[in-house]
């Protein structure tokens, strides 16, 4: 993993079990080329969506719901981070810079467009290069989508809810692979 900051990398703004170093290789397969320590995003909060509250409906192409490749792989008590703007508020989450293949799987893995909306932030970035500063993709609640509750310290959560970081990251990088067979 390089120190400085990477010229030809995309960036992405990760929270929550995306923003953990080894889910990001496992979704990825590999190294991001830059990765921040921490990077804070104001005036959004973090939502807590249960199964009940993720699209039940096919995904774009057809195939399965949401819904139900995440009761699949998780089962009925799957929980899910989302973000949302909120005036006033914080999210701690990580800046990374991703290859163009590592930033596609990224979006892949998040059914961006199926379930989370795409999206662009702010971060203040820790450490920082220049002022610290970044506006980078990163993924919001999906349009029209509940979700069960709001997570009140936006800037100290836990990663993962009700599956752990082992389950989640032996899915991500199965999801990889199976993806990469397809191709």
């Amino acid at each position: 993993m390089k120190s400085s900051r990477s010229q030809e990398g995309i960036g992405r703004l990760l929270y929550g079990p995306n923003s953990d170093p080894d889910m990001i290789e496992a979704i990825t397969g590999e190294t991001p080329l830059w990765i921040s320590k921490t990077a804070l995003m104001p005036n959004v909060e973090l939502c807590v969506q249960k199964l009940s509250n993720i699209p039940d409906v096919p995904i774009v192409g057809g195939g399965p719901s949401v819904r139900s490749i995440l009761r699949n792989n998780y089962g009925d008590d799957f929980e899910a981070y989302a973000m949302r703007p909120a005036p006033g508020k914080m999210v701690r989450g990580l800046y990374v810079e991703l290859s163009r293949l590592g930033s596609d799987r990224m979006v892949e893995w998040d059914l961006t467009g199926d379930w989370f909306k795409a999206g662009e932030a702010e971060a203040v970035v820790i450490p920082g290069d220049g002022n610290g500063m970044v506006s980078a993709a990163t993924t919001y609640l999906g349009e029209g989508q509940t979700f069960d509750r709001i997570v009140e310290t936006g800037t100290n959560y836990p990663l993962f809810l009700t599956t752990s970081k082992e389950a989640m990251t032996e899915v991500a990088t199965n999801v990889r692979l199976s993806s990469n067979q397809d191709s």
